[in-house]
């Protein structure tokens, strides 16, 4: 009896477990919803009593520069090139005759300074004296011969003349001699005496012409010993004074190769002079100047100790070397014989620059960054704002415009994109983007101060001292 009672008793325990279960676990969820009651008012109370913090006000960035105002300047291009100096007037001695060095005055050295005419060297003139004295001897022999040929010509025509009035005499006689003959029977034998002499003054009359007809000729003999023994000795002249050797321009030695007693042979060089006073560059420039380079314009010839002179062009070369595609332009530079500035066989730079002179607008070549620039533009809301703006550009200058940048001198023409009056970011920083806040100090502000007192120009500040906008 005790086994039934045993298994109703086991549900009734179960099932009082379970609600026993869910009482606890239906008071936990009140306790629970009650805390969270209790926080939210309590958060509630908190939020409402507590005070409200101040708001923080957000600024936009903003970033100082230097500005340029443009402004159009008066830019000529300008080429570049490089050549070797050389004299334009100089002159290479040379001996004609051979001889000895007699004579050599002591100023003659390499360097030194001759006029026209001075004596370089002198040679021994002995030989060629001797020469020439012989050759007058035999030039005054022939002009006398010629004197004997005229006189003889002379003599020869006045015994024709004589021989020709005693033929004519003797026919007149002979006729006469032989009408008497005729009338009173006179003796022929005197006619033939008188025809006989009547022949020979003929003869003599023929003769004589003969040797006048040969005159000419032997005058003209004669005068050909005159001419080749006056030549002889103009030759001999010469190389009497060819024993002088004298500088034929001024300027000054550059080489001197005679020494005193030294034989001298014909041909041989002696002595260079070279005139200081106008030397000539070639100067080879890129071919892009052709066309705007011509004989005339100012050429300033750069020295490598940093000075420079100014000289002009004389002359273009035919054509450009298509190698190298430069064009030789001929630079003539007049300077001091006495203290020349450029001396043959020196490299210099030159500088040309183009006939036209345009107005063009400029700006800095550093602040030109992959064919752009940052313009500087203020809105209707005087907020000053960059701007990105792309742009051509011409070639490049150097020059000092003082008005529109104090310490600047690498500028860049352009050809499109920028116009005078704008503002332009001389150095742009990388970190300047389109449509940043900026404050603008020009460049003469911003460098004006540095000049002023001797301060170097990048000890300046790029924000500036004044003349800010925004």
């Amino acid at each position: 009896m005790s086994s039934p009672t045993k298994s109703q008793s086991a549900p009734t325990n179960a099932k009082g477990g379970r609600a026993r279960t869910i009482i606890v676990v239906v008071s936990r969820i009140a306790v629970c919803a009650a805390l969270l009651f209790v926080g939210a008012g309590v958060f509630g109370v908190l939020q409402a009593t507590a005070p409200e913090a101040p708001r923080a006000e957000i600024r936009e960035p903003t970033v100082s520069v230097t500005t340029v105002t443009l402004e159009p300047v008066i830019a000529p291009r300008v080429w570049e090139g490089f050549g070797t100096a050389r004299a334009m007037r100089s002159a290479t001695l040379t001996a004609s005759v051979s001889a000895i060095v007699v004579e050599r005055p002591g100023r003659i050295e390499a360097g030194a300074a001759v006029e026209r005419g001075e004596l370089i060297v002198r040679l021994d003139d002995r030989e060629f004296t001797d020469t020439a004295d012989r050759a007058r001897a035999q030039l005054d022999g022939a002009r006398a011969d010629l004197r004997g040929l005229d006189a003889q010509l002379e003599s020869l025509e006045s015994q024709k003349r004589l021989a020709e009035r005693s033929a004519t005499l003797l026919e007149d006689e002979v006729a006469k001699l032989k009408d008497a003959v005729a009338r009173s029977g006179a003796a022929l034998i005197e006619v033939d005496r008188l025809e006989r002499e009547l022949a020979a003054a003929q003869q003599a009359v023929e003769q004589l012409g003969e040797q006048i007809e040969l005159m000419p000729s032997r005058r003209e003999r004669a005068e050909a010993e005159v001419e080749r023994f006056a030549a002889d000795l103009r030759r001999a002249e010469l190389d009497v004074e060819r024993t002088r050797i004298t500088s034929p321009i001024d300027g000054s030695i550059d080489t001197i190769e005679a020494d005193l007693g030294e034989r001298i042979g014909a041909g041989q060089e002696v002595a260079r002079i070279v005139d200081l006073s106008l030397v000539e560059v070639p100067v080879q420039l890129p071919a892009s100047a052709i066309g705007e380079v011509g004989p005339g314009d100012v050429v300033e010839i750069q020295l490598s100790d940093g000075g420079s002179v100014d000289g002009r062009v004389a002359r273009l070369a035919s054509q450009a070397d298509p190698l190298t595609r430069t064009l030789a332009v001929f630079v003539e530079v007049e300077q001091p014989a006495e203290s020349p500035v450029i001396r043959p066989g020196q490299f210099v730079r030159g500088h040309v620059s183009s006939r036209e002179r345009p107005r063009v607008v400029v700006v800095p070549r550093g602040a030109v960054r992959a064919d752009r620039v940052i313009v500087v533009e203020t809105d209707e809301s005087g907020v000053t704002r960059a701007t990105s703006r792309s742009i051509e550009t011409a070639y490049a200058i150097e020059a000092a415009y003082d008005w529109l940048h104090p310490v600047e001198d690498q500028w860049l023409v352009v050809s499109a994109g920028l116009v005078g009056g704008e503002r332009v970011v001389t150095n742009p920083p990388n970190e300047l983007l389109t449509n940043t806040r900026v404050v603008a100090t020009d460049a003469t502000a911003a460098f004006g101060p540095a000049l002023a007192t001797g301060e170097p120009a990048d000890s300046v500040s790029s924000e500036g001292t004044g003349g800010a906008t925004q």
